[in-house]
This record gives structure tokens, sequence and C-alpha cells, in this order.
């Protein structure tokens, strides 16, 4: 779908966003869909809509009107709908910025001519398929017929969408026009790889046709059977790249005509393992993509392992915006490298809206490489803005006590350190060009730069943690059964408390704490950074602390920098908590019925005092129109389970 609007010169692509299976129930809010939204994000699309928004025609009802157990639950009836302002603004941020400019993609795989017109790329295996270092369009035959041309070598379309390779499907069919086509490409410049087509798929001028399939093969493939190893063929401007491996993967080897593509394809759509594979696979397409001096778009970590982030490039005139997001539910770390030299980079945060001036970076061998630390399913914006050059004091090594903690000029792309929750030291540049490192962990800390220097500085010691811990004061919300104020002594989750009405609460609840903080001693050119770690939280909270609102914490890690926050001595900690709908849900169904139900506990039809806008009669807080928790079912953790913890780190002026 995506690569339909990119060669048809349509700049938003929207897809129905995060439609679930039947076993969603109210399990879904915005922490864990995240990384399937990202996930999208990197295929192309750039609009989410939302599925689903059911109406609520009911003030009290709560979760009321569903779609069965299709779709995500989002409408003002969840728990969580009053705290998403965060997640929207991030997703906002990224389709705003995903929406610009051109999509950057290397290769352009041409669908073959067989109804339906349908387009699988080549992808890196995995629960959610991955887009390869050279990122790729499908492309129809009507645009190669009537939108493509040839510019310097590269396959151009109307709207600015460019490629350096087409690559031919393994069909052994193709029309004349469309071949004739593909030769006047090729003779203006453009290259080519695949094997010739056999005959035309039509009955249009049959047998001529076939005759005229045969003359232009051979006039741009030379004739002849193909090479044993992948090789080039010139033809005029432009070259065709052929050899026998294109052809593994067929079933017979005089490959297949249109009745056996659609059976294979159709094998293919269902991901059989079995399917003909209809393009080469992705080592060929390497080894094109390096005789032709072709460095990947963006590569990560150590090159013989798998690529723990997903990528999406950009073009906005000459500004380039990678989008990078962490696949892994684990912190990840890497040294990455960006198909771009010549400007720096800025990380631009889409949680936040923070832009951080990173300064280590550096430019190895046509790109620009730069260590990128990534939270758990965490994403951001690598920007090289039009204008803005290297700086020359750029930093390119890091080491701490004589150990090495960032080599870019490293043979590998590994980083020393396994990856925290907090990396232990990042430096970045203000707009004024001074640099600052925080620093995370004490250590003298050496900075090599660009033009030969070395900058040192030292952090003797840092405070340990501080915990928060109890008693706490919590404020359920009412209506949903629990009461209205309870001392937790302790931080437990909710499902596991005695109270039945906290152990089956779904909703919000305040937790409020009183506590003592004093400041580090004040130390020259150092300044405290203080960060606030909920720990676990299930599964979303906003938080006040002094009165001061410090956000909204959706996702894993729950950490606020709160340093303008706080103060000395007595502090006043408000955190809001929500959890699903699902423990509530379980707990009515220990309460008497009190509407008519199918045996799928769809209604058969509208209770009568539910449409006279009372209460239930049998004592259930919750009403739904479809029914998806069972009596007995498990309960899931809910509220905040700590441990809470303020954790300093320093931020050092670097001279």
């Amino acid at each position: 779908m995506a690569s339909a609007a990119h060669i048809y010169g349509k700049p938003i692509v929207g897809a129905e966003a995060f439609t679930a299976t039947d076993q969603e129930k109210w399990q879904g809010h915005p922490g864990l869909i995240k990384s399937l939204g990202d996930w999208a994000f990197c295929e192309g699309i750039n609009r989410f809509v939302f599925h689903r928004y059911a109406l609520q025609p009911w003030r009290d009802a709560k979760p009321g009107m569903g779609f069965g157990p299709w779709g995500l639950h989002y409408e003002r009836t969840q728990t969580w709908w009053e705290q998403s302002s965060a997640w929207h603004q991030y997703l906002g941020r990224c389709q705003y910025l995903l929406q610009q400019g051109l999509f950057v993609a290397d290769v352009c795989y041409l669908e073959p001519e067989a109804a339906p017109h349908r387009f699988h790329g080549p992808v890196v295996p995995g629960p959610l398929p991955d887009r390869p270092a050279w990122n790729f369009d499908g492309c129809t035959p009507d645009a190669v017929l009537t939108r493509m041309t040839v510019k310097e070598g590269r396959l151009v379309l109307p709207d600015g969408m460019s490629y350096r390779l087409l690559v031919l499907p393994k069909v052994s069919t193709m029309t004349p026009p469309l071949l004739r086509k593909i030769r006047d490409l090729i003779a203006a410049g453009a290259t080519v790889v695949g094997l010739p087509p056999l005959k035309s798929p039509s009955l249009v001028s049959y047998p001529a046709c076939d005759d005229q399939i045969s003359k232009l093969a051979g006039e741009v493939w030379g004739g002849g059977p193909p090479p044993e190893e992948l090789a080039e063929h010139p033809f005029k401007k432009g070259r065709v790249i052929w050899g026998k491996e294109l052809a593994s993967g067929n079933p017979t080897e005089a490959r297949p005509n249109n009745t056996q593509r659609a059976v294979e394809w159709d094998r293919f759509e269902q991901r059989d393992p079995a399917a003909v594979e209809l393009y080469p696979d992705a080592g060929v397409i390497a080894r094109v993509m390096e005789k032709m001096n072709t460095l990947p778009d963006f590569d990560c970590g150590p090159p013989d392992q798998p690529r723990i982030y997903r990528y999406i490039h950009k073009q906005i005139g000459a500004t380039d915006i990678y989008f990078v997001a962490n696949k892994d539910a684990q912190p990840q770390q890497a040294l990455c490298d960006f198909r771009v030299v010549g400007r720096r980079p800025e990380l631009w945060w889409p949680d936040t809206g923070r832009i951080e001036r990173i300064a280590v970076y550096d430019q190895l061998g046509g790109r620009s490489r730069l260590p990128l630390h990534l939270a758990p399913h965490g994403s951001v914006f690598v920007v090289f803005r039009a204008g803005e050059r290297i700086e020359a004091n750029r930093v390119t090594a890091i080491s701490r006590d004589g150990e090495q903690v960032i080599n870019l000029n490293g043979k590998d792309q590994e980083l020393s350190a396994k990856a925290k929750t907090t990396p232990d030291v990042t430096v970045a540049r203000s707009s004024a060009g001074a640099l600052a490192a925080r620093v995370a962990r004490p250590g003298a800390y050496s900075l090599a730069t660009a033009d030969g220097k070395t900058l040192r500085f030292q952090v003797v010691s840092l405070p340990q943690p501080t915990t928060i811990a109890g008693p706490w004061e919590v404020r359920f919300a009412p209506g949903m059964g629990a009461p209205e104020q309870m001392t937790f002594q302790k931080l437990v989750s909710w499902s596991e408390h005695p109270d039945q009405g906290i152990k089956y609460f779904s909703g919000s609840a305040v937790y409020r704490k009183t506590f003592e903080w004093h400041p580090p001693p004040a130390i020259s050119h150092q300044s405290p950074v203080i960060t606030l770690d909920l720990g676990r939280v299930e599964v979303m909270a906003s938080v006040t602390l002094n009165g001061k609102d410090v956000g909204v914490l959706w996702k894993t890690p729950y950490q606020v920098e709160v340093t303008d926050a706080l103060k000395a001595g007595e502090n006043t900690l408000e955190i809001t908590v929500v959890n699903l709908l699902i423990n509530r849900q379980i707990g009515d169904e220990e309460l008497p019925e009190d509407s008519d139900r199918n045996p799928n506990s769809s209604l058969k039809q509208w209770p009568q005092w539910l449409q006279e806008g009372k209460p239930s009669p049998t004592g259930r807080i919750t009403f739904s129109s479809w029914r998806l928790w069972p009596k007995g079912a498990p309960l899931v953790e809910s509220g905040l389970l700590g441990p809470v913890e303020l954790r300093a780190a320093t931020r050092v002026a670097v001279e």
C-alpha cells in the first residue's frame, strides 16, 4: 500500500490501525501497541485510522458499546482515555514528519502482469517483517509504462521518487509493450536485474506477440542461456544483471505459465513455506548493490547479527530524516550508520518533542556514524538538516577510567557496555556550541575529538538512588467498587489486595506521598539531574510533584526528569495510575446476571434498566454489549508496583 502511494505521488498513506484478533479483549493500551505502530511507520504508513471508536450512548455504562472481541477498544469509556494525550502527541509528531518529503528507496520491484496485482517485497523474517538495509518499493507495470524515465542512471517518477535498480519478477511472461519500455529504460542508462521473459501472457497479436518477446529479449540480454555466475550485460547506456541463480525457486525448468503462477501466488500470499519466491533474495540484491558501490542506507549493530533497530528514511528537500525504532522489549544500544555525509545529526524525540544536538558522531566511509541508545520499544528521529555542517570538534571516542566506552572508529559496530535503561554518558551541544556531558556513572572521563584534541573531566561520586517508600495514601475513583481511600504500607498490585473492591477495581487511583529530599553538594561546572523512576506501572501514570505537572508516563521505562520540580526539604508527590478494565469485568461475573445473553455472551436485547438510565439491579458495576471475560479468569496486575526512586546524574560543562 505504501509503495502504491510512493509511485503515484501520494504523500499520505492511511491504514486501519491496531485492528486486533479476537484476543484483544480490553488488553490493549498505548504502551503495549507502540511497537506495532512504530513498525507501521517504518513500513511507510503515516496516517493511522483507528479501529475502532464505538458510539457510547449512555452516560455511565462502562465499557458500554463494543464491536465484540475485535479491534482496539479506543473510546471515552476506556480507563486510560484521559491519559492518552501524551500518546496522541507522539503519534501526531511522528505522522507529521513522516508525511513530509519523499521516501528513500534503492530498489524498485516490478509486479508481475497477473491478476490480481499484489506485491510482497523481500523482507527480513520475524513476527513483524522488517525492511532490509537497501529499502524498496513495489511498482505496477502501469507505472513503468506511463510514469518511469531515467535521469543520470536512476529510474525516476514525475513526483520525485527515484530508484537505483529495477528488479524483474521470476515469471516467464511479459507483454511486448512493457518489455519494450524496459528496453528503452536500459538503453537510457537504467540497471535492471532479472531473467528475460520467454513469451507474452496475452493473446493480443498472438502468436506474433511471442515472437516480439523473443526478439526484444535477445536484443537486450544478448541471447543464449544465462551465465553460471551473476553477471552484467551492457546494453547501450545501461545494463542488465542476470545469472542462473535468479531462476532458483521456480518449480519447472521451463518456468511457470500464468495459470501455474496464479496458484503459486496464492500460496505466496498465505506465506506458504513452499511458495515460489517472486524476486531474488536479499543476498543477491546486496551483491548487486556492492557492485554498484552503493552503501546500505542504514545499518546498526555487529555486521554478523540481525539488525536490532528498524527504520524508514525520508528526504525533505536537502534534509534527511530517519525514523529509527527499537523492536526489542529491552533497552538497546548500537553504533548506527546513515548514508548521509557533510551534515551534523540531531535527535528529535517524538515522545517529548525535545531536540538534542548530539556531539558524538563521525563520518566514515561515506556514511555518518553515531551511537544510538533506545529504551524498550523506544524510537527517535535522526535528522540531518540542510546547511548544518559537521563540527571539527565532534567527539569520536569516550573513555572512562582508561576503559573505552565508545569508539566510532572501531572495526565493528558493537558498543562495549551492555545496554541499560539510561546510558552512562551522553554528550550534547548547546545552541551556542558548548559541550555538556550527562553522566550517570562516576569516573574519570576522556573525550577524543575529530580535530585531535582530548577533553577531560571527572565525576568523583553520585548519590545513590533514593527510594520513596510507603506508606502511600491512595484515593480511588468513585463508582467502580473500591473504597474512597486506603493506606498502602507498601506497593502491591490491586489484584492482590485483600479488599474485594480494590482487588477487582478498574479505573484511576491517586497515590500521594510526602518525602524529604536534600540536594547533593554543589560542584563547579556540574549541576544535578534528578530522574523520578516509578519502576513498574500497570498500565499508565501521570505525575505531579509539588503541584507541578511533570508528565504522563505511558510506556516503559516509567521515568521522567524532575530536576526543576524537586526542592530541598519537603516534597509532595502525586501519581495518578490507571489500569485496564479487565479486573472489574471479571469481578462482576461473581454477581447474578442482569441481562439476557446469547451463549457467546453477546446481548439478545437491551436490558430495560439500561434504557431507563438506572444502575444494574444485581449490583454489577460494568456493562458491555459483549462480555469477553468469564468468571474466575486470572486477574491482571494493576496499579503502581514500583519501586519508586529518585536517581541522580550530573550535567558537566566540558571545557
